[in-house]
């Protein structure tokens, strides 16, 4: 019994009290040294009563007295390994059924890894060409301070677009911001294996030009509306508004004193569309 296991074990203190009220205190003491040494051994005690005397630090005649007194009431069983106790081979068989889903577990997990690596190296290319390609185009890079392959040294030259692309794309779309384009498009498709890079990064930027437009113009319009005009109660304005705008309306911007609208008077004929674009409540 030299292979030790866990130095540790579960002990349920309501189990143990109620399962050793009939003991003495001799018992208990050799019960509890039996039950820590088969949970910390891991195997059957052995069944020589000059090696549990020794081990339990008592008489021989001692031990024999003890041991076939809790074997009787059932606390120990003879087999032919050894003494055993059944909670505890309960307790070892679940600390082993443990041990092999864990190890099942860190095994998937391993293999997991290598699949993922393998699946890189293949959207990557070989890993020798890899490190090749970067390290040219970290060399381009510093070389060269005006280059657009130094915006983006950590992401792979796989992912497009070539030199050839953003050069085109600056000439089509000057206004816009390349190096954060380039850099933003790689970023997106980190990972993903496309069939022309270079198309796709031309859609990309014809796309991000359009946006870049639109919320341009959103922009001009929020700034060409967004002067207000403030008319008083009991001006020709008020009335006007007043009227176009609903006495609800009217009536709380009078309680405010005052009503900001977009215009000195409101539109000719109609109703208003929403009642935040003329007046403040």
């Amino acid at each position: 019994m030299s292979k030790r296991g866990d130095p540790w074990f579960k002990l349920y203190p309501v189990d143990w009290l109620d399962g050793t009220r009939e003991l003495s205190l001799e018992q208990r003491g050799a019960y509890i040294d039996a039950i820590c040494m088969q949970m910390l051994y891991e195997a059957p005690l052995r069944d020589d009563y000059s090696w549990l005397a020794h081990q339990l630090h008592i008489s021989k005649r001692k031990a024999r007295a003890i041991v076939e007194s809790l074997v009787e009431l059932k606390k120990l069983r003879r087999t032919e390994n050894g003494l055993v106790n059944d909670r505890c081979l309960f307790e070892l068989e679940s600390k082993l059924n443990q041990r092999r889903v864990n190890a099942e577990i860190a095994a998937n997990r391993e293999r997991m890894k290598r699949e993922k690596s393998k699946n890189t190296n293949k959207i990557n290319g070989s890993p020798t060409n890899s490190c090749h390609e970067t390290s040219t185009t970290r060399a381009r890079a510093d070389s060269d301070p005006d280059s657009e392959l130094k915006i983006d040294r950590s992401i792979h030259l796989s992912f497009g677009p070539s030199s050839e692309a953003i050069s085109e794309g600056r000439r089509q779309y000057p206004e816009l911001d390349h190096d954060r384009a380039v850099s933003n498009f790689r970023t997106f498709n980190s990972g993903k294996k496309l069939d022309d890079p270079d198309a796709a990064y031309l859609a990309w930027l014809e796309t991000h030009a359009e946006w870049q437009k639109r919320r341009g113009a959103a922009a001009r319009v929020s700034d060409e509306t967004s002067a207000k005009v403030r008319i008083l109660p009991g001006t020709d304005e008020w009335a006007a508004w007043a009227e176009y705008v609903g006495p609800e309306l009217a009536e709380g911007a009078r309680r405010k004193g005052y009503m900001l609208v977009s215009s000195r008077m409101p539109p000719r004929g109609g109703t208003r569309s929403s009642p935040h674009e003329e007046t403040s409540h």
